[in-house]
């Protein structure tokens, strides 16, 4: 229920959704002062969350540092969270990675440069209507074509569905391989992490924060940054969401 709820609650905290909202309010209302303020209400709406300079730093600020990989003390096992795939798209023999595919590359990189020793690829099934893709069979399969690793070197977790679920069922791994007293490095998107963190630490495992897929651009100032942009707008959206989330989590003693 948890999850289906949340997925409706991300819905209707999308700004797009606001600003949809707004426009529709503005075609059919029947008030003239409600279509008027419904009109300048969305138009308001799409000038601040269309603006990059505004969500660039909003960016900025949030996402969890990045930590120096010479400054990473000895861990032996990295966990890497899920939601980076885009499963079903055609051709079907093909890997379809969105923005964050930066979480399963970093991990892969760690694993060859030695840092890590294991992986754990943490992610089931993020759909409403299809519960047989499992995003963690996904990630195993590509990381054997990339890395020379034994079985008991990466370990897929493939039940959870959102960031607690990855937590509780990392744990239950942990424990199995008498690994749950040691540190591990927790690989996920910057601007996720401190979600993350939380929800791992709550179930007792000792984590080391390895941001990785920063959006945020610092001291890379652009004029074009004053030009209504989609990134922008997309930004905010993983923002909110990860603002709302936390918050979410907080409250029901997830995180």
């Amino acid at each position: 229920m948890f999850f289906i709820a949340s997925k409706a609650l991300f819905f209707l905290i999308s700004p797009l959704s606001w600003i949809v909202t707004l426009l529709l309010l503005a075609v059919f209302a029947r008030k003239e002062g409600l279509k008027k303020y419904s009109l300048w209400g969305s138009l308001l709406l799409l000038l601040v969350f269309t603006n990059p300079m505004l969500s660039n730093y909003a960016m900025v600020e949030w996402e969890h540092a990045a930590t120096p990989k010479d400054q990473l003390p000895y861990v032996e096992t990295a966990v890497v969270l899920g939601g980076m795939l885009e499963p079903g798209k055609e051709p079907i023999d093909q890997y379809h990675f969105n923005g964050s595919a930066d979480r399963i590359n970093e991990a892969l990189i760690l694993f060859k440069e030695g840092i890590v020793q294991k992986l754990i690829l943490s992610g089931g099934s993020g759909s409403l209507m299809d519960q047989t893709l499992r995003e963690a069979h996904f990630l195993g399969a590509y990381s054997q074509t990339l890395i020379e690793a034994h079985d008991d070197q990466i370990f897929m977790e493939a039940n959870s569905r959102n960031t607690y679920e990855n937590a509780v069922e990392t744990a239950r791994i942990l424990d199995s391989l008498g690994l749950k007293e040691q540190k591990v490095l927790l690989i996920t998107s910057a601007s996720h992490m401190a979600r993350a963190l939380r929800c791992f630490k709550k179930q007792g495992i000792i984590v080391i924060p390895f941001s990785v897929d920063f959006r945020g651009q610092q001291g890379n100032w652009s004029p074009f940054w004053i030009l209504p942009s989609h990134t922008a707008l997309e930004d905010w959206n993983i923002l909110i969401k990860e603002w709302v989330g936390l918050l979410t989590y907080r409250l029901t003693g997830y995180a």
